[in-house]
């Protein structure tokens, strides 16, 4: 039997065009819940249940683990879910998750930009920029000293960002994270290098 490369187990099959030439709004829309810690709260149906307080009611007659065919791959997700409500809430998210991350990987250079964009306006990346401009007259804008200051606190930023998506997505793994966080690690430092040694130029 051909396999339909356009559904993945236990997401609905795509519209057509959306995974491959996807408009601008959809790819904002996409990048937007997935690399931005405030967008992916938003949208996160799990996080939304557990607000409205019955996400962890316990349904002695259901048993989540009969009810996630398709899903197999995402089982540890379910592992908190007690009752049917909650488990279509992860359901919901991973369905939307795989939907963004097919719209992202088919937007080239333009969803790149967009979800460069969507993480630099994230709220825990506030902590960089403010770091080299408080520390800078303090240690002469020393290139070395701002690169580990805005290298660190960079660091940091992601961290935080990467906590709050990790809580709010069932699909984001631990080393996309760490990768992120590394990333975000090294183009901080190379950052506050060069604005360290333009700024002791000046």
């Amino acid at each position: 039997m051909p396999i339909d490369r356009d559904t993945v187990l236990g997401t609905p099959k795509l519209p057509a065009g959306v995974g491959f030439n996807p408009s601008f709004a959809e790819s904002a829309g996409a990048e937007w819940r997935l690399g931005n810690m405030v967008g992916s709260a938003l949208a996160s149906e799990a996080l939304w249940a557990r607000t409205q307080g019955d996400f962890y009611d316990i349904d002695r007659n259901y048993n989540v683990f009969d009810d996630i065919a398709g899903y197999e791959d995402h089982m540890d997700r379910f592992e908190g879910a007690f009752n049917a409500k909650a488990a279509a809430a992860i359901k919901a998210d991973i369905d939307r998750e795989i939907k963004d991350r097919r719209i992202s990987d088919a937007s080239g250079w333009v969803g790149t930009v967009l979800g460069f964009g969507a993480s630099l306006i994230d709220l825990p990346t506030l902590i960089p920029g403010g770091v080299l401009a408080r520390t800078g007259g303090k240690i002469g804008y020393s290139a070395a000293k701002s690169a580990l200051s805005v290298g660190a606190a960079a660091g940091v930023s992601a961290a935080v960002q990467e906590a709050g998506l990790q809580a709010t997505q069932q699909t984001r793994t631990a080393e996309e994270s760490a990768w992120t966080i590394g990333g975000s690690v090294v183009l901080g430092a190379l950052l506050g290098a060069g604005a360290g040694a333009l700024m002791s130029r000046s």
